[in-house]
């Protein structure tokens, strides 16, 4: 199939021009034609069909187009190009050969490589002659024609005034005048074809016509731009004047410098969009790319000049402003060869470094000369080679912010996301989807366009057989960094020339860093990992922020990150043996005052202190700020194991008891079981740590109560919790294992067992003085049973004491007030069940208490139904449900089944009320709670009655 862009859009098959019933369909093979065999956004594809309100069924209605337009192919041809459509965007399967537009890029590209005029003139020719006329002006509008079609109108302009270029260098000029001085009243302001005017009429004797030429281009640049000509200009004008323009006359030079170029920079097109629009301004044209080693800033400098090639007639320039080592190329030496690319004969250039930058800025002066300044390690190094000029532009790349620099754009180029990551790798691999195993290189590859690239070039030459290998050689932390090699691109080379830029205390903490094993981290790291003070640590890891080692992820609370291969790197570089164990116990000093201040009433942690060290003020004090956990969670799960795995049972045991609460409130079960097995483990044979084991066989225990999602391992675990606390003889323990025991034997309706295990706790408290703030727990297990079995009286007196003892533990209180809540509804106690449900309210909230959350909005719904409100009893318990289906939790789904019976009991339809009753018995046998099954059994038999 032969497609056609350059003029109306058009596909041909076997001499057959292909029908189309829509326009919209054409539009589409269009926009994928002009990415030829590359994966399109859908959200490119849906701002162009949509450019101000897309249809909120856009992706619906993009795929019935790409489903059209399949068929439209099929019905020509037996096997027409692929059209695959991903996750992420369009791919249709087409070589740049089998399109118009393709071919006359090609031609452009290879008339651009030879020197023979002749054979240049002759591709340019056969290149221009495939346009047919403007490109999708039958299927698009005017604006985004502008957007999508700038790039080749652009290339066919200057393929234009190549040709005419290259005719007149072969003495073609009677033939081409006319030709050229319509060219040139259709765009007055284009410099370059003024130029080519001007010498073919004054080679065909049209002296006076060509000095017009220069004045009106002069005028137009000044009306337009506010710009005089350039010097090439005003040196052929005057060379006219005194009629000694020779019959060739020499160019100036024009430097052609920029690498090649890479097209393929997925994730960036936004930046690149708008960076092309700043380079293409009248005046004050520079941007600066920073960010870190790997992070695609040379690749995007590049790619930008190539872009904006046509905007500068006079050439464009490249310097790399570090050697291969790291250091620091003077600007003198850099200068002196800019000098000599602008055809400055190597004798005139001075020797004097502010003489040659003086005669820099003279030479550029005038022209419109693109400069990109390469790697450019400071300020300084890039204000001595600047252009002043108003017609240069100029590309600056660092691994650091240049604060010193005025009127420059500054952009910091940081890791792709996933989804742009499999994007950049599709392309680069030609692959229509990324399947598991490409998605794993993605991850390992961290983000860093120049690792995707190299396994995008080794995927290429290898094909699918090897990404197997790949993925698992990526994924060894002491391989990854090894396999991340294509000829003469290598990740490690880019991290080993910023690593050698920075200073001994920068390079030391940066080796350090890797010892964390997380990739996201507070500023007080440093501290204990240097041993130094906290404002020295904060210097150190700032700087390496400067240099664009780190990341920063946020700005308050400041955080910073470090992606897996700057980590695996760092990993090599370290040798120190101490530094980690420094780092575990700060950690769990800032941890133990996060936790003491937290209101989570979990008791296992309760006494425990933390190894003594160097003060941390300022961490400190953030650690008892709101959220400090939080953010420091994935860390301390991290050290747990690191703690382990460095053979230190005490410090791995009681960091996870000191995270324990946090987890409970926050509901976070996987975290909290993963760490207090790592904790078990790490304990196992240590007879002189009984007492922490005990601990942690009651914590473990605990995580199992919440929201029973253990309930089936409950017992066994309690009973070990038990028979642990009685070998340390330790009487809190014991009392605490003992009610998780009881809280088991309830839930399972051994109510006898339930209320002696309950009476032996409350027991062994009573003969210990020194235990009677765990009173307040006991009081309400009992309190429940009674409740269960009707003795509402006792139970409410029970919990009315419990929460009076609970003033100083909130989530404790807000647990009874719930629970006090229901034998109120129970009792008919409408309006103090309001009270104890509006109390219990108000702790959950001040506590982020998601959960508890759930059981108020349930209790409010059992008080609105009381009150007659049947339709805000329906609401509140949808809200407990939603947050239900988050934290899973039987106990807040059985009071929603009961609820939600007597909700259809007051609808009038008992039929109902029966079924969801039912169904909730089905349930809670499936899931092993006959408490709840019993529940819903007592409400059944009332409906029955």
């Amino acid at each position: 199939m032969e497609f056609r862009l350059l003029g109306t859009v058009e596909v041909w098959a076997d001499g057959t021009r292909v029908q189309f019933s829509r326009r919209q369909e054409r539009l589409l093979l269009a926009l994928l034609l002009l990415r030829p065999g590359q994966l399109v956004p859908t959200e490119d594809l849906i701002e162009s069909f949509w450019p101000t309100a897309p249809p909120a069924k856009a992706r619906q209605t993009l795929q019935v187009y790409a489903s059209r337009l399949r068929a439209a192919l099929a019905s020509y041809v037996d096997e027409p190009p692929a059209l695959i459509s991903t996750a992420d965007g369009y791919l249709l399967k087409v070589d740049r050969a089998d399109t118009d537009a393709g071919r006359f890029t090609a031609l452009v590209e290879e008339a651009g490589r030879t020197d023979d005029l002749e054979r240049r003139t002759a591709l340019l020719t056969e290149a221009l002659a495939l346009w047919r006329g403007e490109p999708l002006k039958d299927v698009a509008p005017m604006e985004l024609r502008r957007q999508v079609c700038a790039g080749l109108q652009e290339t066919r302009r200057a393929a234009v005034a190549a040709r005419v270029d290259a005719g007149l260098g072969l003495g073609k000029h009677e033939e081409l005048v006319d030709e050229v001085t319509a060219l040139t009243a259709d765009d007055p302001g284009d410099e370059r074809l003024a130029r080519s005017a001007m010498l073919a009429l004054y080679r065909c004797g049209r002296r006076d016509e060509a000095l017009k030429v220069y004045d009106v281009c002069a005028a137009e640049l000044a009306e337009s731009l506010g710009l005089d000509p350039g010097r090439a200009l005003t040196d052929l004008r005057d060379a006219i004047e005194r009629d000694d323009v020779g019959p060739d006359p020499k160019n100036p030079a024009t430097p052609r410098e920029l690498p090649a170029d890479i097209t393929v920079l997925a994730g960036r097109d936004e930046l690149i969009a708008d960076l092309v629009s700043t380079l293409k301004e009248p005046v004050k044209k520079m941007v600066c790319l920073y960010g870190g080693a790997g992070m695609g800033k040379s690749a995007l400098a590049a790619r930008l000049g190539h872009l904006v090639a046509s905007a500068y007639p006079d050439g464009q320039l490249f310097a790399r402003l570090q050697t291969p080592d790291g250091e620091r190329v003077p600007p003198r030496l850099t200068a002196g060869r800019m000098l000599r690319s602008l055809g400055i004969p190597a004798p005139a250039v001075p020797e004097d470094e502010a003489e040659r930058i003086d005669l820099l800025r003279t030479t550029l002066a005038d022209r419109a000369v693109l400069v990109v300044l390469d790697d450019a390690m400071d300020a300084d190094q890039v204000q001595a080679l600047r252009p002043d000029g108003a017609r240069c532009g100029v590309v600056i790349t660092s691994r650091r912010r240049l604060p010193g620099l005025t009127e420059v754009e500054q952009h910091e180029l940081g890791a792709l996301d996933e989804s742009r990551g499999r994007r950049l790798l599709a392309e680069l691999t030609g692959a229509a989807e990324v399947d598991d195993v490409y998605e794993r290189i993605v991850r390992y590859c961290a983000g860093v366009p120049l690792a995707l690239r190299i396994v995008g070039l080794q995927l290429a030459f290898a094909g699918g057989a090897g990404a197997d290998r790949l993925a698992a050689a990526l994924a060894d932390d002491a391989r990854r960094l090894d396999s991340l090699v294509a000829g003469d691109l290598a990740v490690r080379t880019s991290l080993d020339i910023a690593f050698g830029a920075l200073d001994p205390e920068a390079r030391t903490l940066f080796a350090r860093l890797s010892l964390l094993h997380v990739d996201e981290f507070s500023p007080w790291v440093a501290a204990p990992l240097l041993a130094c003070d906290e404002a020295s640590a904060e210097r150190a890891i700032e700087r390496l922020a400067e240099f664009g080692m780190l990341q920063v992820r946020r700005i308050q609370p400041r955080r910073f990150g470090m992606h897996g291969l700057s980590r695996a790197y760092a990993a090599e570089q370290n040798t120190d043996t101490q530094a980690e164990r420094r780092y575990l116990e700060a950690l769990l000093r800032l941890t133990t005052r996060a936790d003491e201040d937290l209101s989570h009433s979990m008791r296992p942690a309760e006494g425990l202190t933390a190894p003594p060290g160097d003060a941390l003020p300022k961490a400190e004090a953030d650690a008892v700020e709101p959220g400090w956990l939080d953010l420091e969670t994935p860390a301390i799960v991290v050290a747990v194991s690191r703690a382990a795995a460095l053979n230190e049972p005490e410090l791995a045991a009681t960091l996870a008891l000191r995270l324990n609460g946090h987890l409970a409130v926050r509901h976070d079960r996987d975290a909290r079981h993963a760490v207090l097995r790592i904790a078990r483990e790490a304990i196992a044979g240590r007879t002189d740590l009984g007492e922490l084991s005990a601990r942690v066989e009651l914590a473990i225990a605990g995580a199992m109560a919440q929201g029973d999602a253990f309930a089936a391992e409950l017992r066994g675990q309690a009973e070990r919790a038990v028979e642990a606390a009685r070998r340390v003889d330790n009487p809190r323990l014991q009392v605490l294992s003992l009610a998780y025991l009881g809280h088991y034997l309830h839930w399972a309706g051994d109510i006898d067992a339930a209320s002696r295990t309950y009476q032996a706790s409350l027991d062994l408290l009573e003969s210990r003085p020194e235990l009677a703030d765990l009173r307040s727990g006991e009081l309400t297990n009992i309190a429940t049973l009674r409740r269960d079995h009707g003795d509402l009286n006792g139970a409410i007196a029970m919990y009315r004491e419990a929460a009076g003892l609970a003033e100083d533990a909130p989530r404790r209180q807000a647990i009874i007030l719930r629970n006090l809540a229901e034998a109120l509804a129970l009792a008919g106690l409408v309006d103090e069940m309001a009270e104890a449900v509006e109390r219990a309210d108000r702790l959950v909230t001040e506590l982020g208490d998601e959960l508890g959350k759930a059981h108020i909005l349930t209790a409010r719904a059992r008080l609105v139904l009381l009150r007659g409100d049947t339709g805000d009893c329906r609401r509140l318990l949808a809200q407990a449900e939603d947050i239900l289906e988050r934290h899973p939790d039987f106990s807040g789904t059985q009071w929603i089944t009961l609820y939600r019976a007597e909700l259809e009991l007051a609808d009038g339809d008992p039929q109902r009320a029966r079924q969801v009753l039912l169904d909730g018995i089905e349930q809670a046998d499936a899931e092993g709670f006959p408490l709840a099954a019993w529940r819903c059994r007592q409400a059944l038999n009332q409906i029955v009655k």
